[in-house]
């Protein structure tokens, strides 16, 4: 008999880096949900689930995903530098802070719009550019405000028609070093760039 875990629920991590762990593992009468708490070798706590629930798979289930090619996976794509573009072809949706006055900087003749609306107003009124830089490096505050927002400016943007032929690129700052706001946004970004490549 095979039992695997299915479905995590009140998960909370107090610690991380530790080398060596106690568990312990209390299964409700079913034994099909546990409870598990984790703790550093002086009793300090390090995560706590409230429940885990716990399915059989049979013989031909675990043979069936052994040869299923998964949907998600982290994979790590070299990306073309902006410095490539013709300079004057970029434009940086933003406030002119953050990764948007480093971008600048380092293209004195890209523009800056400041908000969507703004954005969209320039695009009727000029010629469109190859890209257009979203700086999120600013996003802060609670998770599910940042990602709230984030999807909302993310919506705006690909359904705006004028913006069908222009390359959207997302600007976040630390999202692989652990930032929750900006790896959360930058979740929702992969999600997104799946369903609008």
């Amino acid at each position: 008999r095979v039992f695997l875990p299915f479905e995590w629920t009140g998960v909370e991590l107090f610690a991380a880096g530790g080398t060596e762990l106690r568990v312990r593992v209390d299964l409700d009468a079913s034994g099909t949900i546990a409870r598990i708490w984790v703790a550093d070798p002086a009793g300090g706590p390090v995560a706590y689930v409230d429940g885990l629930q716990i399915r059989e798979a049979s013989a031909e289930q675990v043979r069936a995903g052994a040869t299923v090619d998964h949907l998600y996976r982290v994979s790590y794509q070299e990306t073309r530098v902006l410095e490539e573009r013709s300079r004057a072809d970029l434009w940086i949706l933003g406030e002119g802070t953050g990764a948007g006055a480093a971008l600048l900087a380092g293209l004195p003749t890209a523009r800056l719009v400041d908000g969507v609306a703004a954005l969209i107003g320039r695009l009727a009124a000029e010629a469109h550019p190859s890209a257009v830089a979203v700086d999120l490096t600013g996003s802060a505050g609670p998770v599910h405000e940042a990602l709230s927002t984030g999807l909302a400016l993310t919506q705006q943007l690909v359904a705006e028609p004028a913006l069908e032929s222009v390359e959207l690129v997302f600007v976040t700052r630390g999202a692989v070093a652990g930032d929750p706001v900006q790896a959360a946004l930058w979740g929702l970004l992969r999600t997104a760039r799946t369903e609008y490549p």
